[in-house]
């Protein structure tokens, strides 16, 4: 199983065998009155933290974890790719909800949003007309399919989910548009391969949209359920061990490797 991390258009392959432990950090601060009632602080968001082993590492992918560890890819923050947020959703937990701090369009509220597939506890209301990005700086990688989705309600024919790819210096380099959407709820999608020379697309709804939930991103030919966003653009490693295993000096055997483990602290 494979998990990225790095820079926008620099993403280094790391190994890690299938079973990973996703940990929130506590959201809730607990304070006890004298009178013995209890109150409750809530931190704006939960960082998240990725507890990782890659049994049977080679010394090339041994490598490619110290550099991070050890910092010589530099102090980061770094680009997480986690191992099911590009077959789940890319976009980070914020943007996923439609979290209304950094998003760039006329948002008239975020009322929750019935779906063909239940109740989306937030959306976005916008007025027609208006172009809205959802999300943006989501990696890709040249030459797989992305595919970009959202449940939608429009005013008329002409509303759609577009992807756009980006160059490393910010320039576009195509966009491309899902079918027309119509005027009841239903969920929208677009499929593009990624192409040379992008290092990131931007999640677009426009035309006549009137509101908007569940945005979603994906490194797959077709839209798969709908998942929560797993995407983090600013992390860190640490707590990296290894356990070597067999370190045979006949170059004709494969017996070198080791058992590695270390966390993914989402910062920020």
């Amino acid at each position: 199983m494979t998990v990225y991390l790095g820079a926008l258009g620099r993403l280094v392959e790391l190994w890690s065998t299938p079973a990973a432990q996703v940990s929130l950090a506590e959201r809730y601060t607990f304070t006890t009155t004298l009178e013995g009632r209890v109150k409750a602080q809530a931190a704006p968001s939960a960082r998240r933290s990725w507890s990782l082993n890659a049994q049977g590492a080679s010394p090339r992918e041994q490598a490619a974890l110290q550099e991070f560890a050890t910092g010589v890819w530099g102090r980061g923050p770094f680009v997480f790719v986690s191992a099911d947020a590009p077959v789940v959703n890319l976009l980070t937990p914020e943007e996923s909800s439609l979290d209304p701090v950094g998003l760039t369009a006329d948002v008239l509220g975020s009322p929750p949003m019935l779906t063909p597939d239940g109740w989306a506890a937030r959306s976005l209301l916008k007025r027609e007309g208006v172009f809205a990005r959802i999300a943006t700086q989501v990696p890709v990688i040249p030459g797989m399919p992305v595919t970009g989705s959202a449940y939608m309600r429009s005013a008329q024919s002409e509303a759609f989910v577009r992807l756009q790819f980006i160059r490393a210096d910010g320039s576009e380099i195509s966009r491309h548009d899902s079918a027309t959407a119509v005027t009841s709820v239903e969920r929208r999608a677009v499929t593009a391969t990624v192409p040379y020379g992008a290092v990131w697309v931007n999640l677009w709804v426009t035309g006549n949209v009137l509101q908007v939930a569940r945005p979603a991103i994906t490194w797959t030919s077709e839209p798969f359920e709908y998942g929560d966003g797993q995407g983090c653009k600013k992390a860190v490693v640490h707590s990296a061990s290894r356990d070597l295993r067999v370190a045979s000096q006949w170059q004709a055997h494969t017996g070198r490797w080791s058992d590695l483990s270390f966390t993914v602290q989402e910062v920020g």
